[in-house]
């Protein structure tokens, strides 16, 4: 298990990047809404508690990975050049 300093040391140059990793998480959230909305606009009940489990996963997947790539973007980013995310 991780804890709170390690996790620190493996972002170590995020404060402005925070509110985009932020956002990104916000736009992930809102769009989950969103097809849940238009699932049960447009399915029955009985269709909408199957199909929204898939809609559940899938968007955690996609999620996580534009997360991770996010990040790992960043962090390549700082060390090419630390001088780039101050």
């Amino acid at each position: 298990m991780t804890s709170h300093a390690d996790s620190i040391e493996l972002m170590p140059a995020l404060p402005r990047n925070r509110a985009a990793l932020g956002a990104m998480i916000g736009g992930f959230l809102v769009l989950h809404a969103l097809l849940h909305l238009a699932l049960a606009v447009s399915l029955s009940t009985s269709s909408y508690l199957v199909v929204s489990r898939v809609v559940d996963w899938g968007t955690i997947a996609v999620g996580a990975l534009a997360l991770s790539a996010c990040v790992r973007h960043l962090r390549a980013r700082t060390t090419e050049d630390p001088a780039s995310c101050h």
